[in-house]
């Protein structure tokens, strides 16, 4: 057990560094491709929730990998794990800040940044360590599988009745926002499932129902950052035309949607598996009346 913890750690760490280096790239690609600062920064807003959902990830495999590497005391446990998810909020500001430079409404947006890599760090360090690291990788299966099925969009935005009218591309794109959110949490809970499973520590159902619901609370807390952080550029947004205001409203229900949707049903998949993998009590066995002697 304490050989694979490192192990584990180090790969969800690599995979988290990955997915927020190729997050941070799509962002700063789509931002670039503005030609006006004004619409830069709107951007660079929209793309916030998920940087911030990264960079919160990837603070928390840091601090699961730090803790694993080294030997920390109980004291400096929770120090060591927010600093080191702090390291990775502060490298997503950092890029921030020097990509679309030091107004005040984007030295907002990095301190996000550099808040949702701190909360990451702090979530590592929650025990029993199994449930933030089973919780980490369940959201890098709920992040993945996102990114495929947004590579099919057009394809299954097709298949579920999107036609030439709005109402019906609306109605398809809510079908493709719940399936999404549904397959999200179903593999979050398979992976949450397998890698508590795998540990045979013999965790009950509520540690089961926890990391289940990981993916989901990471993005209820991202979305909370995100609307603090970025209320001013928000707000800059929907005053541009009632359009604008329009999408940002419906974009940030979408997100928050999707989150709530992600945490219940990957909790009740982690524990429907828990569930499956009990068996019956065993009925003790019937004393024996005593025989009479005559």
């Amino acid at each position: 057990m304490s050989d694979a913890r490192p192990r584990a750690g180090a790969v969800l760490l690599t995979l988290s560094l990955i997915w927020f280096a190729v997050t941070l790239w799509s962002a700063h690609a789509y931002v670039s491709g503005a030609l006006d600062p004004l619409f830069a920064v709107i951007d660079a807003a929209r793309a916030l929730p998920d940087v911030l959902a990264a960079s919160m990830l990837a603070g928390a495999a840091s601090a699961l990998a730090a803790l694993g590497w080294l030997p920390v005391r109980a004291a400096l446990r929770w120090p060591a794990a927010i600093g080191s998810g702090t390291l990775v909020g502060a490298l997503a500001a950092a890029l921030i800040l020097w990509g679309y430079g030091h107004r005040s409404s984007i030295l907002t947006l990095a301190i996000s940044a550099l808040l949702a890599g701190a909360i990451g760090g702090a979530f590592g360090a929650l025990k029993p360590r199994e449930v933030p690291t089973a919780g980490v990788a369940a959201t890098l299966a709920a992040f993945l599988t996102d990114q495929a099925l947004h590579l099919f969009q057009n394809p299954l935005l097709n298949l579920f009745g999107a036609g030439d009218s709005a109402p019906t591309r609306l109605a398809a794109a809510s079908r493709l926002a719940l399936t999404t959110s549904l397959l999200g949490g179903l593999a979050a809970g398979l992976v949450a499932f397998w890698y508590l499973r795998r540990t045979g520590t013999g965790w009950r159902f509520p540690v089961y129902l926890a990391a289940g619901a990981v993916p989901g609370a990471f993005l209820l807390v991202t979305e909370l950052v995100t609307r603090v952080g970025g209320a001013q550029v928000f707000g800059l947004i929907g005053n541009l035309s009632s359009a604008d205001r329009t999408y940002v409203e419906y974009t940030g229900n979408s997100r928050l949607n999707h989150a709530l949707i992600l945490l219940f049903t990957g909790a009740i998949v982690a524990v429907l598996c828990f569930g499956r993998t009990l068996r019956p009590a065993t009925p003790a066995p019937t004393p024996k009346s005593p025989t009479k002697v005559s």
